[in-house]
């Protein structure tokens, strides 16, 4: 079966990203004043954009702008640069809001999502499969993230993501 790392079309909404005991803390908020390129990096062949939400769409976080990627397979964009200060105590959990389009069951939309310590000392990740149309909040519980085979990531030493 082919897998699909990334469609074309695919949009992002990471503005309510949490990683934290409570799910509440936003680390990034795609309303914020400035461009993509001050905060992000993409490989080649990947468009990111900050577009406006429309205002039909009823799901709940899902206002403002938000990041749209068209992607390509095996592309990536990722956090920059380092945080400059831990950003959480300790998390449960990540949660992001995604709009996936022309994705099913038979083709998902297949991706990783990594953190990484800082000069990428160590990194954990997990394996994210969204196989349906429309808004939805995906939840991803930390404790099932894999850690790299060198060292321990602690989500105090989390400094990047990508």
């Amino acid at each position: 079966m082919n897998r699909i790392f990334a469609k074309l079309g695919c949009l992002f909404l990471l503005t309510v990203c949490s990683l934290s005991t409570s799910w509440g803390k936003v680390l990034e908020d795609f309303d914020q004043s400035g461009g993509l390129g001050a905060r992000w990096t993409a490989s080649q062949g990947m468009l990111l954009e900050r577009v406006g939400v429309a205002p039909s769409v009823r799901h709940e976080g899902v206002v403002g702008r938000m990041l749209k990627v068209k992607a390509v397979a095996g592309g990536y964009f990722a956090s920059k640069s380092d945080f400059p200060d831990p950003r959480f105590v300790a998390s449960s959990g990540l949660k992001f809001r995604i709009n996936a389009s022309g994705v099913s069951k038979q083709q998902p939309l297949v991706f990783e999502f990594q953190s990484f310590a800082k000069e990428r000392k160590a990194w954990r990740w997990t394996r994210v499969s969204i196989d349906s149309t429309g808004w939805q909040t995906v939840e991803l519980p930390t404790r099932y993230f894999r850690h790299s085979g060198a060292a321990y990531l602690p989500w105090e030493e989390t400094r990047r993501f990508a």
